[in-house]
């Protein structure tokens, strides 16, 4: 018995049949000015008011994350070498600067840079084979 919605269904290449060229993916070279684009694009997405930030630190209501696609970039590690993915703040100004400073750090901060590469590779819609070797080794 065939389910009814299979009929109806939508598929790759059903859904991409109107894209005229290929996707122009990421470069590592590129990736700051990615974020930097997306920082003043979607702001609301990037630093907003979470439920889990207002019950940790009334202080500190607000979340402010770094995004690649639907994926949550992580800005590097803590001191128990865990990834950070998102930071607390008490403002959109406060997130703005957080988020600066890290983007800022794709160019001068040696454990960012490894800690966001490793991330990158295998990612829809980057090139990984443009990170620098360099960066690939121990995170």
């Amino acid at each position: 018995m065939a389910l009814s919605f299979i009929e109806t269904g939508v598929t790759d290449r059903i859904r991409n049949s109107k894209r005229k060229g290929k996707v122009t993916l990421i470069e590592w070279g590129g990736l700051a000015s990615y974020f930097t684009n997306k920082l003043k694009a979607d702001t609301d997405k990037l630093i907003r008011e979470t439920q889990w930030a207002k019950e940790r630190d009334a202080n500190n209501p607000i979340e402010t994350r770094m995004m690649f696609g639907n994926a949550n970039v992580p800005m590097g590690t803590n001191k128990t070498n865990d990834l950070v993915k998102s930071v607390v703040c008490k403002d959109e100004a406060q997130g703005k600067k957080y988020l600066n400073e890290f983007i800022a750090g794709l160019d001068n901060d040696i454990d960012v840079q490894r800690v966001v590469a490793q991330f990158m590779i295998g990612r829809k819609g980057f090139d990984a084979s443009t990170i620098p070797t360099t960066l690939l080794g121990e995170c």
